[in-house]
């Protein structure tokens, strides 16, 4: 019996679209499949119908995060199908029309005090290039019970002098940084000298991460000497095994070919994971997910999946897989697949 989703048949999208009445957070998969055959089918029509129901508070935070993601990629959908992980090219989709028609539902949802939905409503917003109402993101900007990340959204939202200046002083580390990599475009000077600070006298090793970032966009000899400094101490073992990777990235981006030359040609050829030491140490939950849901070179979800409603079933579910697997073991089996390479990610 052919096991292939009943949606990943064109002819019977338009009806499984259609059954959004039949959206419940007890059916994931299914629901999933109604969404997507919406995104599939990518009218303006379907946009709204989608947009509708994601102010129905009944179907769980979950589910109405799955409806606003989907409209977030609206205009220009995942090449890589999220259900059935079959590759498929879309057609030019109107975003204007696409944004006013859901638009209005966006705002409204504004007012959920769903700090994950609220994340997902301004980054859609922002990929549909919604206008939001702007005081709702000064009150979230200075909500001190809000989520860092959702903070961090309203202030690139702002993006005004009193914003950043606000965000600066601040005690929270993510909007420091955020609010120093915008004030690149407008004081790169001052901006360096609070990045050199946070370099020297950093809360955490993502702010340091962050902070080398930022310091690669700006362009001035202060900018490189401070790279500089940090990508000589590479071969000495005098910086961080932890911003090991960030730095040598940083130094290749601003020229210190040499440096970085010396510092490879170092490297313990013997072992298979030589090449990569520097990849056990640091990572990115939101870069890896990314990653594996849509990285055309990588194609995870062809195999695999990360959840239990989207993604493949030939190979184990990846959930949970790093606290199954030591970082060692991990780091072979993607070399041993040709996952793992220079170049990839």
């Amino acid at each position: 019996m052919d096991s292939t989703p009943s949606h990943s048949f064109p002819k019977a999208l338009p009806a499984l679209a259609a059954a959004v009445d039949q959206l419940n957070a007890s059916d994931a998969a299914l629901s999933y499949r109604i969404i997507n055959a919406n995104l599939r089918i990518g009218g303006i029509g379907e946009a709204r119908r989608v947009a509708s129901i994601a102010t129905n508070e009944l179907l769980g935070s979950e589910l109405r995060i799955e409806i606003v993601s989907s409209l977030s990629n609206w205009v220009e959908p995942p090449l890589w199908d999220r259900v059935d992980c079959r590759r498929r090219e879309h057609g030019v989709r109107d975003e204007q029309s696409i944004a006013k028609a859901v638009g209005p539902v966006l705002n409204e949802l504004l007012a959920s005090k769903d700090d994950n939905l609220l994340e997902v409503v301004v980054s859609a917003a922002a990929r549909l290039n919604v206008e939001l109402q702007s005081e709702t993101f000064v009150a979230l900007l200075k909500n001190q019970q809000a989520s860092s990340p959702l903070r961090v959204l309203a202030l690139e939202n702002l993006n005004t002098k009193d914003a950043i200046a606000y965000a600066l002083e601040t005690d929270l580390v993510d909007l420091r940084v955020k609010a120093v990599g915008m004030l690149i475009g407008s004081d790169p000077d001052q901006a360096t000298l609070i990045l050199g600070d946070q370099l020297t006298f950093y809360s955490s090793i993502q702010q340091a991460q962050s902070a080398l970032a930022s310091l690669v966009l700006v362009e001035s000899p202060q900018a490189d000497r401070i790279i500089g400094d940090f990508a000589r101490g590479l071969k000495a073992n005098e910086v961080p095994a932890k911003l090991k990777l960030d730095i040598l990235e940083a130094a290749s981006k601003r020229g210190f070919e040499d440096v970085v030359s010396s510092f490879e040609s170092s490297r313990d050829s013997s072992i298979p994971i030589g090449a990569f030491v520097e990849c056990l140490e640091v990572g990115d939950v939101r870069i890896g997910e990314e990653i594996v849901n849509t990285h055309q070179g990588a194609q995870c979800i062809r195999c695999h999946r990360v959840s239990s409603a989207s993604g493949s079933k030939i190979g184990p579910n990846l959930k949970n897989m790093g606290a199954k697997i030591d970082n060692i073991c991990f780091a072979r089996l993607l070399i041993q697949a040709g996952i793992l390479r220079k170049g990839l990610a």
